[in-house]
């Protein structure tokens, strides 16, 4: 309600998806841990997604010291264009689509409309938690979309964030230093009634 303009408007509101189709989902217990890249444990919704080829990933040492954040956030969405009609992996620190660039990668959704998975890692040492969008700076966009969400806290009990992982693997780098690209396969299982989420490679152990 507008008081100065006396007037009323009506807003649409969606429900984030809940996917019930994928029923109860169970998460494979021989994952071994040196192919667990990231694990979380909060607003999760039941969902598998798997044999992803791609994923996406901005370096949050890379980023927060270069202070190039609307190159990154171009970078990104470069890579998002070559990825048109595949499915890929989007990690990144704090918040996706933030405008404050301290707080997270400033992209806007076009530059992230491909991404199968969207995971916002929070970051204590760099002031990136706790409080994370969870989604909701594009909330119907996701929805819309089916693009699911896993947020992930660097060193709170039962997260995962693998630097290891993403330290020993090959990868190229984007248009800016910060911005990595790996390929591989991949497989993201979310359980929600568990309240965990994980992605994993799985290139090898197929």
């Amino acid at each position: 309600y507008d008081s100065d303009d006396d007037r009323l408007t009506l807003v649409q509101i969606r429900p984030l998806a809940s996917y019930v189709e994928f029923g109860k989902v169970e998460i494979p217990e021989d994952i071994p841990k040196d192919r667990e890249i990231l694990r979380g444990n909060r607003m999760v919704t039941s969902h598998i997604l798997k044999g992803i080829k791609w994923m996406v990933y901005v370096d949050p040492e890379v980023y927060s010291e270069s202070g190039d954040f609307s190159e990154v956030a171009r970078a990104v969405g470069e890579i998002n264009g070559r990825l048109e009609g595949e499915r890929y992996i989007l990690v990144g620190p704090g918040r996706w689509g933030s405008t404050n660039p301290s707080l997270g990668v400033p992209v806007d959704y076009s530059e992230i409309s491909n991404c199968g998975c969207m995971v916002e890692v929070g970051i204590p040492k760099r002031g990136m938690i706790p409080e994370l969008s969870y989604g909701t700076h594009f909330f119907l966009d996701l929805d819309l979309d089916d693009i699911l969400y896993l947020p992930v806290i660097d060193g709170e009990h039962e997260n995962v964030f693998s630097r290891e992982w993403l330290e020993r693997n090959p990868f190229t780098c984007g248009d800016h230093d910060a911005v990595r690209l790996y390929s591989g396969l991949f497989d993201v299982y979310l359980d929600g009634e568990k309240e965990i989420g994980v992605v994993f490679d799985v290139a090898q152990r197929d």
